[in-house]
């Protein structure tokens, strides 16, 4: 979240989000048994199950395609960190 916050540029923001992304399929795929030497990769799946990392996943995707539009990126950075908490913080 303080990443986000500090992101003005969007394609900065987007390169962050996809990355972050990434990550996020890493871990889905370390759920499935690939194998990984990623501490990132691995501590997500501890903290997070599969119906959180596919919904961030989503959500992620999401974002990176409102930064195609004429979008405010502090207006996107505060519903994608209002998201990502809903998604995390939800029993």
């Amino acid at each position: 979240l303080r990443t986000l916050s500090s992101l003005t540029d969007k394609e900065k923001l987007s390169g962050a989000l996809t990355a972050f992304a990434e990550k996020l399929r890493q871990t889905l795929g370390f759920y499935s048994g690939v194998n990984t030497q990623d501490t990132a990769v691995k501590r997500m799946s501890r903290k997070l199950d599969r119906t959180r990392v596919i919904a961030l996943v989503g959500i992620t995707n999401e974002a990176v395609r409102k930064l195609k539009t004429n979008v405010n990126l502090q207006l996107l950075t505060t519903w994608l960190s209002s998201q990502y908490r809903r998604i995390t913080w939800q029993k």
